[in-house]
C-alpha cells in the first residue's frame, strides 16, 4: 500500500481528539481528514461527499469514535451503517469491549491511550486496510475467481464457494449465507449481496431470501427444500418466475 490512510476522529471532548490526532501526525502513511464532536457531524461529512457508505466513495479507511456522545452513542451509529472503514473504539467505559466486537471493530482502546497501545491499534487497521484493497484489486482483476465471493464476518474475509450456497437470508441490517459447511453473517443488504451473484444460478423467491436453485432438493406448495435439511418460502409475486426458471433449467418436466 503506497498511499496514506485517510482517517475521520469523532470525540465530544477536545482534548481527547487532539490527543488522537496528535498522534496520528507522528504517522507519515496516516491522514487525518476531519475531526468531529459528534456522530451527526460525521455523518454530514459522510454525505457532503456522497459517501453514505463508509469506506467507499469518500474513501475513508479508519474511523477512530468514542462510544459516550450527546445526542447519538458511538455504537449506535456503527449500527445503522454499513462500515467498511477499519473501526477504532476509543472510550473510558471498559463494558462496551464485546458490543464493539459484535460491530467487528478492528480495535478497542480504553482511555487514556498510551501511544504503544495506540501503536498496535494503528497496525492492526492498517493490515485490514491492506487485505481488504488486496482483496478489491483482486475482485477488479481479468482473473478474479468467477466461482466465489469473498465476504467479512467477525472481522475475516471468508472466500464462499458459489456453489456451496444453498441460500441467503435478508435480517434487517445483516444478512446470514447458508452453505455446505455453516452459516456465515455479514453486515450487508440483501440487495448488496444479489449485485454479486450469477442470474443463471441465483434468484429472489421473496423479500427475505434469495436461493441458489441447483440446491433446490424438493418444492412443496410455497416452501422450497434444501439439501441441508433447511427450508424457504416463496412469496405469490415470485413463485411465477421461479417454476418458470426452474422449467426452463430442467428442474421440472413442462408437462407439469
Amino acid at each position: 500500500m503506497n498511499r496514506k490512510l485517510r482517517c475521520v476522529i469523532v470525540d465530544d471532548e477536545p482534548i481527547a481528539r487532539y490527543g488522537i490526532e496528535s498522534y496520528v501526525r507522528k504517522f507519515d502513511w496516516l491522514e487525518c481528514v476531519g475531526t468531529f464532536e459528534n456522530a451527526f457531524e460525521l455523518d454530514r461529512f459522510l454525505k457532503e461527499t456522497q459517501c453514505r457508505e463508509i469506506g467507499a466513495e469518500c474513501n475513508v479507511d479508519i474511523i477512530f469514535i468514542d462510544i459516550e456522545m450527546p445526542g447519538i452513542t458511538g455504537m449506535e451509529y456503527l449500527g445503522s451503517v454499513n462500515t467498511k472503514a477499519a473501526v477504532i473504539v476509543i472510550t473510558a467505559y471498559e463494558e462496551y469491549a464485546l458490543k464493539g466486537y459484535e460491530l467487528n471493530v478492528t480495535d478497542y482502546l480504553l482511555k487514556p491511550v498510551s501511544f504503544a497501545r495506540f501503536l498496535k491499534a494503528v497496525n492492526k487497521a492498517r493490515e485490514y486496510c491492506m487485505a481488504m484493497e488486496q482483496l478489491s484489486h483482486s475482485n477488479n482483476a481479468e482473473n478474479t475467481d468467477a466461482n466465489a465471493i469473498f465476504v467479512k464476518s467477525d472481522r475475516i474475509i471468508h472466500r464462499l464457494i458459489l456453489d456451496e450456497i444453498y441460500f441467503v437470508e435478508g435480517m434487517e441490517n445483516y444478512v446470514k449465507i447458508h452453505t455446505h459447511n455453516g452459516v456465515v453473517v455479514t453486515r450487508a443488504s440483501l440487495k448488496s449481496v444479489i449485485a454479486k451473484l450469477p442470474e443463471k444460478s441465483f434468484m429472489q423467491v421473496h423479500k427475505s431470501y434469495v436461493v441458489n436453485f441447483s440446491k433446490i432438493e424438493s418444492v412443496e406448495g410455497n416452501m422450497l427444500h434444501f439439501g441441508n435439511r433447511e427450508s424457504v418460502p416463496v412469496s405469490r409475486s415470485y413463485k411465477q418466475k421461479l417454476f418458470e426458471k426452474l422449467t426452463l433449467s430442467h428442474f421440472l418436466d413442462p408437462d407439469l
